[in-house]
């Protein structure tokens, strides 16, 4: 529309220039010329002011994205402080017990600090623990917070979700479905209370613990930028579970 007014504007202005050439009265050349003036103004004016509105869009937009960029990193750092105390104080407790009931109080803090800086409407964290067998099982009891309803309880080898989800644990690599309406996961069977979702593998070296999960209702509620907090929590689990 604004490019439609500014070429509007210049014809008018030369038009008005020819018109101003012929022999009229006066007062009628004068009242062009103003015309003409007024119009060739508003050709010079229109693009500065379009220009101003974007530099300040592009402004906003620029102090926004370093908004979200700071409230980010205060995010992780505010993640990273209590998560690393607690690793400490696995590796320095002496008895074996005492290290089991920390590294269970581990695994809850880590699928809490999941949930509670995923920025969705209603996301739901949980941790998968490997269990050794054949076949191999990845099972979801208690560790698990968010919605109302619970995950799905477990994820069993040589079915197709249970191979999916191994796979993500043996290769060690992340996996994230913006939405899985567009790219279903293997054995997806319709609708369900969750369109997105991250996993994220749990491991240290060649030992494997279990997936790390967050899901959301919504396709678009997890972004890239969540894949980094959830490998982060992912990999100082692994640390805390293998220390001995």
């Amino acid at each position: 529309m604004s490019s439609i007014l500014l070429g509007v504007c210049g014809g008018g202005a030369y038009l008005f220039q020819i018109v101003v050439g012929l022999p009229v009265h006066t007062w009628l050349r004068w009242g062009l010329s103003a015309v003409g003036f007024i119009l060739i103004a508003a050709s010079i004016t229109v693009p500065l002011v379009q220009a101003s509105r974007k530099d300040k869009e592009r402004k906003t937009a620029l102090e926004f994205a370093d908004e979200e960029a700071a409230a980010y990193d205060r995010r992780i750092h505010q993640i990273l402080i209590p998560v690393s105390g607690m690793l400490a104080e696995i590796i320095s407790t002496p008895t074996l017990r005492g290290r089991e009931i920390q590294r269970g109080q581990m695994k809850q803090a880590v699928v809490d600090y999941a949930l509670d800086n995923i920025l969705g409407t209603k996301p739901r964290s949980s941790f998968y623990e490997l269990q050794a067998g054949n076949p191999r099982r990845l099972v979801c009891s208690t560790l698990w917070k968010g919605r109302v309803r619970a995950p799905r309880p477990e994820f069993v080898e040589h079915t197709p979700a249970g191979d999916e989800a191994f796979q993500a644990l043996d290769n060690r690599v992340t996996k994230f479905v913006p939405d899985v309406n567009i790219t279903p996961p293997a054995g997806w069977l319709g609708p369900s209370d969750y369109e997105t979702y991250i996993q994220a593998p749990v491991y240290n070296g060649d030992k494997l613990f279990g997936l790390l999960c967050v899901d959301a209702p919504k396709a678009g509620e997890l972004e890239d930028r969540d894949i980094r907090l959830i490998e982060l929590l992912a990999q100082m689990l692994g640390c805390a579970l293998a220390a001995r």
